[in-house]
């Protein structure tokens, strides 16, 4: 067998180095394009990227359509055949937190602490509000909207119920309820609660908080009829 010994291989008409190499680590160089006509072989995996711990992998599932991008050996983004995204191991930051027994009493511009985050249409994906502050924390920055509702209670006939409702965060007031301004009448509001609603779509940071406020001395009851609810738009 022969051997060739050179540092570099250069065309007739070039004017640089088409293939360099180096004895040092037995590397090669190919200072620009590459076609390969046949069948290239010892490359690895064309479709996976690794560096250190982490290992991307993009997988053409088959029959089915479906293209996932792994991670550490777990699907973190699945496309399937009409195009749908989703991501397996873990949703999008949501949650429906609504009223749970006994009835709250809260005095003005109290903080509205719902507690239901399990049970009938409440949950908490990402674990990203407490029961314990009320408070709802953005876990990345992006648009996100949210809306609460609430069941009143306490009022007597011709109380005025002005900007009840607000939602709230750490930069201040985001938003007034639907209704600005009414009086309390137990002829027509039904069995003594006074519900009012507001809903806000906000440009947040990462770590902002928003919360819902009542700004007269009320009561919240009614787990069906009182939430705070949000999800991460985008």
């Amino acid at each position: 067998m022969s051997t060739l010994k050179t540092g570099a291989l250069r065309g007739t008409s070039g004017t640089a180095d088409s293939i360099q190499l180096h004895a040092s680590d037995q590397s090669v160089t190919f200072p620009g394009n590459v076609t390969c006509s046949g069948t290239a072989t010892g490359f690895g995996d064309a479709d996976k990227i690794e560096e250190g711990n982490t290992k991307v992998e993009v997988t053409d599932t088959g029959s089915n359509g479906e293209c996932n991008i792994t991670t550490e050996g777990t699907i973190r983004v699945k496309v399937d055949k009409d195009g749908y995204v989703t991501m397996p191991s873990k949703r999008q930051s949501a949650f429906c937190v609504r009223h749970a027994a006994p009835a709250l009493s809260l005095s003005g511009n109290d903080i509205v602490k719902l507690t239901g985050t399990s049970g009938w249409q409440a949950f908490d994906y990402g674990s990203c509000y407490s029961t314990t502050t009320g408070k709802y924390t953005c876990p990345v920055d992006g648009v996100y909207y949210f809306e609460t509702q609430l069941f009143t209670t306490g009022w007597s006939d011709g109380d005025l119920t002005r900007d009840l409702v607000k939602i709230t965060t750490n930069h201040g007031d985001a938003c007034f309820p639907r209704m600005r301004q009414s009086h309390f009448d137990s002829d027509t509001d039904d069995l003594a609660y006074w519900t009012n609603s507001a809903s806000v779509l906000l440009d947040l940071d990462a770590g902002d908080t928003v919360w819902v406020i009542v700004t007269k001395a009320c009561g919240v009851d009614i787990p069906t009829g009182s939430y705070f609810q949000g999800y991460l738009v985008g």
